[in-house]
């Protein structure tokens, strides 16, 4: 599985290690992703392969983040307005009642990889002190954050090409998924 292709969290490793020398390649791994996303649901493959590998689960939302870093660097308006559509679209699929089972508008992750969880103690379904609960089935503090994040850099992105009619629907997104952090908030 390791020669499948990249996930968004490791090309967003790379990519703060290769701007700003490298940023045109930072480009390009934006829209390998994008050139896979499925046009009508806004799926984008978690990790797409070189030679059409896919994973079939929804890519870890670091994307939108991704890009924006790349327009700070760069200031290519250009490929903000190539690329808008496809994030927004990948934004608001994960709100879908695929990714919110319970249907709170909170999203659920569908697969411990997408966060790099397959080991963990509470998700892990192979080792015999693990508890092998489905994470499907529990709201995750990181992923709200990960989505607020992105419904944080779609706004500046909408903002910086000229569309910020286009986003009305994410500002309450945002806020539910702020007040869902706050809520899970420990001391």
């Amino acid at each position: 599985h390791l020669w499948a292709g990249g996930s968004p969290l490791e090309t967003y490793y790379y990519a703060n290690l290769l701007m700003p020398g490298a940023a045109a390649q930072v480009k390009g791994l934006l829209r390998n992703f994008l050139a896979i996303q499925e046009k009508e649901t806004g799926f984008i493959d978690w990790k797409p392969g070189p030679v059409g590998q896919r994973s079939h689960i929804m890519a870890t939302p670091l994307l939108a983040s991704l890009a924006w870093k790349y327009y700070q660097v760069t200031q290519d308006k250009a490929f903000l307005e190539e690329i808008f559509d496809g994030l927004f679209r990948f934004i608001l699929s994960w709100f879908d009642p695929w990714h919110d089972q319970d249907g709170d508008g909170i999203p659920e992750w569908e697969h411990p990889r997408q966060f790099c969880f397959e080991y963990h103690p509470v998700f892990d379904r192979w080792q015999a002190c693990s508890q092998g609960a489905d994470i499907a089935k529990a709201e995750s503090p990181a992923l709200n954050a990960f989505l607020y994040r992105e419904i944080q850099a779609l706004s500046r992105m909408a903002e910086a090409i000229g569309m910020s009619d286009s986003i009305l629907v994410l500002p309450p997104l945002g806020k539910k998924l702020a007040a869902a952090i706050a809520e899970s908030w420990d001391a």
